[in-house]
């Protein structure tokens, strides 16, 4: 096996490459970096290094079950620091973390470690951002963009389903310029930090793209306690962040965090657990109802924006005669042009989110939108067919009935069906290539010092 050994100046991709010298420089990182957490894993009862690329092998961690279907944090779940640090997280994450923080700084306390020379007092500076928030701000943006266009073209919409109809027009034109723009297909993109999932906490406030200032962290002589300290308390390193730990969700320290706050299993955590005697809520709840909802609001918050200013339009209207018995098209004759200025519909929010969550002409504006955004998986025409035969049948007049609409939805156009795992019965929820999800020991001791977690 190759070694790479790492001097002031080893890694230097970012923004100030070209596209070839990124490549290499990408490449040449990815193996060393790896080199790197291996010989770091020595002390570990096994041969797997402490880290997580969510780059190359793990792009959807957090963001989807072991199932395979795209999940987001309950708001309710995630708890808020009464301290000078900006953590907000899971519970079982912020725990583990203040442990963690704790044990770290002991042991600079006492002289044993020089871990300050890493991130100083080990705060959190960056944790948990709602996805919804993010999202929001992006998608409105773009119903903007939407209302320019709209106002500059010689398109008029005088009610919101026409409005509606012309947004999804609008998104085919402007090609990949807005894509994604469902909030799943958002969420699940690299437009949306792994921070969105509530299981990461950030030392440093530091480009991710940018190699140059990792060669200070990776070079420190007291990496290596770090990146084994994490190990021992659920978390693992992000392999091109080093200073962002992600909590290792099948390791055997985040169990007891698990077992604190009586969650059953990784996969409780997103479907919840329940019995006769035990009930757990879940953590996350499915991103699919969230779109749906979040979509009829843009579409009246559009609607509305672009109704302010234009309380009436033009309409036209044509008067068509046509030759002998419509034998020839080149027989029909457009004689005379009508024009009717036409106010324009206004629609209560309640009003227009209490029909648009229960009409199936939502679930099928949301399809048009998702097969624009998917044409790769629209090209297998059978499978479609079947699905559109199984949408159409869907009913209307409920929101229950609408749910199954978007049940079918998201399973079709889920952006993470090549991520799947094949034996479902034992999902194993880290996604890495021959390596086993448990790779901590029950404790990792400093050299020479009588420090182990054990002592918290």
């Amino acid at each position: 096996m190759t070694e790479y050994t790492i001097s002031p100046i080893t890694f230097q991709g970012g923004a100030d490459l070209n596209t070839l010298e990124n490549f290499y420089e990408r490449d040449f990182y990815n193996k060393a970096v790896h080199q790197i957490f291996l010989n770091y894993s020595i002390n570990l009862p096994s041969p797997n290094p402490n880290y997580i690329d969510l780059w190359y092998n793990s792009p959807y961690y957090g963001k989807i079950t072991p199932y395979g279907d795209i999940y987001i944090p309950r708001d309710e779940k995630i708890t808020l620091a009464a301290s000078e640090q900006k953590l907000v997280s899971f519970p079982f994450v912020y725990d583990a973390f203040n442990d963690f923080r704790s044990y770290v700084l002991r042991s600079i306390n006492m002289g044993v470690s020089k871990l300050d020379s890493l991130f100083g007092d080990f705060k959190a500076l960056k944790s948990y951002e709602n996805p919804k928030v993010k999202y929001l701000y992006y998608a409105s943006r773009v119903m903007d963009t939407y209302n320019a266009y709209l106002i500059n073209s010689t398109n008029i919409a005088t009610d919101i389903n026409q409005y509606m109809e012309g947004f999804v027009n609008f998104l085919q034109k402007s090609s990949d310029l807005f894509r994604p723009f469902c909030f799943s297909d958002y969420f699940t993109s690299d437009k949306m930090p792994l921070s969105a999932t509530g299981l990461s906490i950030e030392l440093a406030l530091l480009d991710h793209n940018e190699d140059f200032a990792k060669n200070r962290i990776l070079q420190d002589e007291s990496f290596y306690k770090y990146v084994q300290s994490a190990a021992n308390f659920g978390f693992r390193v992000n392999k091109n962040a080093p200073w962002q730990l992600v909590a290792d969700l099948e390791s055997k320290p985040m169990r007891v965090y698990f077992n604190n706050h009586v969650i059953v299993s990784t996969e409780s955590l997103f479907y919840g657990f329940k019995t006769e005697l035990n009930f757990q809520e879940p953590y996350y709840e499915p991103a699919m109802i969230h779109e749906f909802i979040t979509l009829g609001l843009l579409f009246h918050y559009g609607y509305n924006q672009y109704s302010k200013n234009r309380i009436y339009e033009v309409k036209d209207s044509y008067c068509i005669q046509s030759g002998y018995r419509f034998k020839s098209i080149n027989e029909l004759q457009i004689y005379k042009r009508k024009q009717k200025v036409v106010k324009m519909e206004e629609v209560s929010q309640s009003d227009f989110m209490s029909q648009f969550l229960a009409d199936t002409n939502s679930l099928r504006i949301l399809e048009k939108i998702k097969r624009f955004e998917s044409k790769k998986q629209v090209k297998n025409h059978r499978k479609y067919d079947v699905f559109r035969r199984t949408l159409q049948k869907v009913p209307g007049g409920t929101i229950d009935n609408i749910v199954q609409g978007l049940f079918l939805i998201s399973r079709f156009y889920n952006p993470t069906r090549v991520f799947r795992k094949t034996n479902l019965t034992t999902p194993r929820y880290f996604d890495t290539k021959g390596l086993t999800s448990d790779l901590t020991s029950d404790k990792v001791e400093y050299e020479n010092t009588g420090i182990m977690n054990s002592d918290y």
